[in-house]
């Protein structure tokens, strides 16, 4: 009997640490250059999550220790939020987030109203599916709700993986110098959006004026059940000027406090071509609650 017991102790146990591993959950981050967006951090066996919650969404950023960003295009993902009283979690798709032009996405996202989600106890599980990495095909974890200040901005040395990026921007917002002229160029983050300086100088005029050089990113999803008002009220597509429903269903587009609906995926590259456009002056769908599940 006890011979049967320990075989049993045994096998229950590896079953408990191959079977039912437990989601990671955030490490606090000390070093700045760990989290470029200003985001929390989880790690995983194989890699590491930046999470970036924002009022208008969220934004997650992959990336493998010593080999930088991870390809966006081909990963799928889910976020689940869970919240102290609400009567159940509520589950969100995570989809590539458009880059800027001339940059790769580099992040998966979904965009959904946390403006009125409650932050003391709440927390968010993700699944990140179609790594690379053989051994960990799928990634979980565990991240606290936390917008943080929106308002913030992180700065960092570029790094080798940044480069595309810069050779795309080519000159400072700020000094219209050409990066690279004046040393290492800086990464601005905030929250989604990047910037590359040509120098610390350029730090203040930035900090001074975040939202001229580093606007909200663009985010993207499929519309749902709760946007049906909105979409009703707006009835047609800006870019083409067809009938929201006419295309398989709208696609909502946010940027900062503000969002529109397209017709298609086609009128989406045109809002990401020229955001301010569509975004600057398309009414804005309001606060729809907490967040909610599809």
């Amino acid at each position: 009997m006890q011979k049967t017991i320990t075989r049993f102790s045994a096998a229950f146990a590896a079953l408990l640490a191959v079977g039912f591993a437990a989601p990671c959950r955030a490490q606090a981050v000390h070093d700045k250059g760990s989290a470029p967006h200003g985001g929390t951090v989880a790690k995983t066996a194989r890699y590491q999550f930046e999470v970036v919650f924002r009022s208008d969404g969220l934004s997650v950023y992959p990336s493998a220790p010593g080999r930088g960003p991870i390809d966006v295009a081909r990963l799928t993902g889910t976020a689940t939020f869970t919240v102290p009283g609400a009567s159940r979690p509520s589950a969100y798709r995570l989809a590539t987030q458009p880059a800027a032009a001339g940059k790769a996405a580099e992040a998966l996202a979904v965009a959904v109203d946390l403006s009125k989600v409650q932050a003391t106890g709440a927390e968010v599980s993700f699944e990140v599916s179609g790594l690379p990495d053989p051994a960990e095909r799928v990634a979980t974890f565990i991240v606290p709700f936390a917008t943080g200040d929106r308002g913030s901005v992180a700065f960092n040395s570029a790094t080798k993986s940044d480069q595309k990026a810069i050779a795309a921007q080519k000159v400072c917002p700020v000094s219209r110098e050409e990066l690279g002229s004046m040393g290492t160029p800086i990464k601005a983050a905030r929250g989604g959006s990047t910037t590359f300086l040509c120098c610390a100088e350029c730090e203040k005029k930035v900090l001074a004026d975040p939202d001229k050089f580093l606007p909200a990113a663009i985010t993207s999803s499929k519309a749902t059940k709760a946007d049906e008002k909105a979409v009703a009220a707006q009835k047609v597509c800006p870019v083409s000027g067809e009938e929201l429903d006419s295309m398989g269903g709208p696609i909502k587009v946010s940027r900062g406090g503000r969002s529109v609906f397209l017709c298609c995926a086609a009128c989406l590259k045109k809002v990401q071509a020229d955001p301010d456009k569509y975004l600057g002056t398309a009414p804005g769908t309001g606060a729809s609650g907490g967040p909610r599940g599809r």
